[in-house]
């Protein structure tokens, strides 16, 4: 999306033909219904695969870590001053969003609620 936004060239071969359940199918319908499957039933399966276990979660967390971190809860307001303390480039970074994009994007929400 960001790339359609700056007006990149992307080049892509879409597919055509998709297997699904062994068979190959081309119909756009049947195709988007097999992804609206399999995606609706992923996390249950995966959830399912989740063994039950007595141990407080919890009790996984003892002792004393020299090299461990905290992360703390932050504010709206917090992102914005760091985002607008970024030097303006027209360049991206590794997330391909340009640091103008990003403090453009970031001083409209600010203003936008309040």
């Amino acid at each position: 999306m960001i790339k359609y936004v700056l007006n990149h060239q992307i080049q892509q071969t879409p597919l055509e033909m998709f297997a699904i359940n062994g068979s190959m199918y081309s119909d756009k319908a049947t195709i988007a219904h097999a992804f609206n499957e399999y995606f609706t039933n992923l996390s249950p399966t995966l959830a399912g695969k989740i063994p039950n276990l007595s141990r407080n979660p919890l009790s996984y967390l003892t002792g004393n870590f020299k090299d461990s971190f905290v992360l703390y809860e932050t504010t709206a307001s917090e992102i914005i001053n760091i985002v607008n303390r970024f030097k303006s480039r027209t360049s991206a970074g590794y997330d391909d969003i340009p640091v103008d994009i990003m403090k453009f994007f970031y001083i409209t929400h600010s203003s936008i609620s309040g």
